[in-house]
């Protein structure tokens, strides 16, 4: 579990998510979807790809606040204006494009949109909800003086009952089938050394439960499947090279910027899922490049002596 190593794996699967957002723009029957989806289970990358972020969030923030000998509002602060940044990029971005390409979708209805943390066009932005709810109880849990074990507690059962409450009100499946990796990552984070001891339970508990998925009709288990087989294979493939790096470091900004680039800028590509899904990532990697080249240059300037 590298730190490179889980970047570049965040990246993957940033990549997995960004092409199952593209391929549901995609015009006409497309045969690499197709092909995709009957040999890849492309159907399910979205949600796979999800469900390892999740992991690899509990895990990374678990080891960064246990770090911490005392969490107070300056690091939470400073940790959620990290958070918000990408958002508040992407409504900018977006907004101009709208104005130059679609000045009609323009109006005060993106006002309740944008303070629900919600995107332009009633595209459901669930996961970016999720993961400030999920971040703003991890920083309360850390304030506290309560063990370990006990967030790892907490945090499950939150979980766990969240899960229960987007099934009950019939939400879509995406907005809960991932989120119980989240605890999973914490477990893994806080047991590390125990885990270590006994990596290869890791991958028969991924064939348990694969095996189950057969069986069982909960969208959890194959998709727990998936990350438990992702975590035990990093040990073995070395995948950190810089720009799968990047994109991990930088996912929130792909997640952002993804649906105006394909939405809007590359849409001519839209007939051919290969083109369309290449042309989204290198424009995208482009404005994240721009931006934090821009932003590393101001901050340099800022800090040169008069």
């Amino acid at each position: 579990m590298d730190r490179r190593q889980t970047y570049a794996l965040r990246g993957i699967c940033m990549l997995m998510i960004v092409a199952s957002h593209v391929a549901t723009s995609v015009v006409g029957d497309d045969a690499t979807v197709a092909w995709l989806t009957r040999w890849c289970g492309f159907d399910r990358w979205g949600e796979w790809g999800t469900g390892v972020f999740f992991f690899l969030s509990g895990y990374g923030m678990t080891l960064s606040l246990s770090r911490q000998e005392t969490l107070g509002w300056h690091y939470a602060r400073r940790k959620i204006v990290r958070l918000f940044e990408p958002y508040l990029l992407f409504w900018v971005f977006y907004l101009v494009v709208l104005l130059v390409l679609d000045s009609k979708q323009v109006d005060v209805s993106l006002i309740p949109a944008f303070l629900t943390l919600g995107m332009p066009l009633g595209v459901d932005a669930w996961f970016f909800k999720v993961i400030v709810g999920v971040y703003a109880l991890m920083m309360l849990l850390y304030m506290m003086p309560i063990s370990q074990r006990a967030r790892l507690a907490v945090m499950t059962a939150a979980a766990v009952g969240y899960y229960m409450m987007m099934r009950h009100w019939e939400c879509g499946p995406w907005w809960y089938n991932t989120i119980l990796n989240f605890p999973l990552g914490m477990c893994f984070a806080l047991y590390y050394d125990k885990i270590s001891r006994h990596a290869f339970a890791v991958l028969l508990l991924a064939v348990a439960f694969g095996v189950a998925s057969r069986f069982v009709q909960a969208g959890f288990v194959g998709n727990t499947c998936f990350t438990l087989a992702c975590v035990w294979l990093l040990q073995y493939i070395p995948v950190a090279c810089r720009p799968l790096v990047f994109v991990g470091t930088n996912s929130l900004f792909f997640y952002f910027l993804e649906e105006p680039v394909y939405h809007y800028l590359v849409a001519s590509a839209s007939s051919c899922f290969p083109l369309y899904f290449f042309a989204t990532i290198v424009v995208v990697y482009a404005l994240v490049w721009l931006y934090k080249g821009l932003l590393r240059h101001a901050t340099d300037k800022a800090g040169r002596p008069q």
